[in-house]
């Protein structure tokens, strides 16, 4: 337990120095920038997010779940050939930026949407960096490899909007950013242990689009999910996409606490399942999940319950639905207290994630459009929430049947409302202390300090019940 708590902090420190430098990064170019650069390189942001993520092809997972099967020599012909099929997909992915420019104008301007593409095109076939040392055990230089990584792009994106204050400088940035990560990961493929491939795997091309084909659906629709939200208040509220870009996401730490502990127990599923042994992936997984109820739904209620103030010091002139958005995306968290797809690509089932996630990326395009028309940007916010509820549900259905079980047992429920309840309890108790006080300052230090007391009381009381896997 010691070793799987040392991995997950590792990779939940890089994870969070990955998401935390595009939260900072967005605050402070809210600021630094003219409000209309700021809008376009918002949208442009988006784009720059989902090009990478779409055309990485969710190889990062197949390198996750096909190199432990791989002999130690043989590490370099593994990384070297998905490095040359992510080159490949990156071509093509650039190459839709600017088709798309050309033909709907997105962005504008033909050289700004070039020089988006070039930053994709470059850092494509870095991003399964981190999941080549994860692969390989090694947590901590995959932690490393995510901070450094965090660093430059922070400072990849502050020093243009800086000196120039404009969006195509900052994507100039990002393609010197990608450029500098395309050659570091270079370097890392050749340091690894070489060898030929051979074996069940020998055709590496071939086992990972089997591996990858039904993820890359998923990863595609699963990053339209978190774009689609802000293209639709771009078109229903166009004035408020800025304001929005920041609210519309949630505490870093809430964001890769997940992926870490999924990451961490990741290779154990793939040999319970390769052993076909369900029951102890079960018990893998479960135990996961249950050890992090307690932090996240505590982090993703306090953030709600500050948004206000939050939003009060930072972003005083933003819309007043800002902070409701915000809230509201901090409470998505909550459910977010493991990495749902990794049972299912453990156990070769990845068609079934596909199924969550057109759930999800449907259910926001549907209740996001309505919710916009009912209620601005918190009704986008609150459509986002129902869709997740309803893909979360579904998704837990799945992975109950993949491990043999029921949704009732699949889930540490018991420990989850538990956590729910004492949060809860926090969050009203932070709401009366702050009404003695007026300005944002003194609210959020009093709503602070009465969470945190009276979730320690709370838990303090129910420590000696704390359940770890439900009876």
């Amino acid at each position: 337990m010691k070793s799987l708590t040392r991995s997950i902090g590792w990779l939940a420190l890089g994870q969070s120095a990955v998401r935390g430098a595009q939260v900072v990064v967005a605050l402070v170019l809210v600021h630094l920038m003219p409000g209309k650069e700021w809008n376009s390189l918002a949208l442009a942001l988006s784009v720059y997010f989902v090009g990478v993520t779409v055309g990485s092809l969710n190889l990062e997972h197949s390198v996750l779940g096909l190199l432990p099967r791989v002999e130690a020599g043989r590490h370099r012909a593994f990384l070297t050939q998905t490095r040359r099929f992510l080159i490949v997909a990156a071509v093509l992915a650039a190459g839709l930026v600017v088709c798309a420019e050309l033909s709907v104008h997105f962005i504008g301007d033909v050289k700004t949407s070039v020089v988006l593409a070039a930053a994709i095109l470059l850092e494509i076939p870095a991003v399964i960096g981190s999941a080549a040392f994860i692969a390989r055990e090694r947590p901590r230089a995959a932690g490393l490899w995510d901070v450094i990584s965090a660093t430059g792009f922070t400072v990849a994106t502050f020093a243009p909007a800086i000196a120039y204050g404009t969006a195509t400088a900052v994507l100039w940035g990002l393609a010197a950013y990608g450029a500098c990560r395309f050659i570091a990961f270079a370097l890392v493929v050749r340091s690894t242990p070489a060898g030929p491939l051979s074996g069940p795997i020998q055709n590496l091309t071939r086992a990972q689009i089997a591996f990858c084909a039904p993820l890359g659906i998923s990863l595609a629709l699963g990053s339209l999910t978190r774009a689609v939200d802000k293209w639709i208040v771009a078109w229903q509220v166009p004035d408020a996409i800025g304001a929005y870009a920041i609210a519309a996401q949630e505490l870093p730490l809430l964001a890769v606490l997940p992926y870490a502990g999924g990451a961490a127990i990741t290779t154990h599923l793939v040999r319970h399942f390769t052993n076909n042994d369900p029951g102890s992936a079960l018990v893998v997984w479960r135990d996961q999940a249950a050890a992090l109820c307690a932090p996240v739904v505590a982090m993703s209620v306090g953030v709600a319950t500050v948004a206000p103030e939050i939003f009060g010091l930072l972003l005083p002139s933003a819309p007043s639905g800002a902070a409701a958005s915000f809230a509201v995306f901090s409470l998505i968290g909550m459910h977010r207290v493991t990495e749902y797809g990794v049972v299912l690509r453990a156990a070769d089932r990845n068609n079934q994630i596909v199924g969550s996630a057109a759930i999800v990326l449907v259910g926001c395009c549907v209740f996001g459009v309505i919710g916009a028309g009912l209620a601005g940007i918190v009704g986008v916010s609150l459509g986002t929430a129902v869709a997740f509820a309803i893909g979360w549900l579904w998704m837990l259905d799945r992975i109950a049947l993949v491990l043999r079980s029921t949704l009732r047992e699949v889930f540490p429920w018991a420990t989850w409302f538990r956590a729910v309840n004492a949060a809860a309890t926090a969050a009203t108790a932070a709401f009366v202390a702050a009404e003695i006080a007026a300005a944002p300052a003194h609210r959020l230090i009093l709503k602070i300090a009465a969470f945190a007391v009276v979730l320690r009381i709370f838990h303090s009381n129910r420590a000696a019940n704390t359940e770890v896997v439900p009876a």
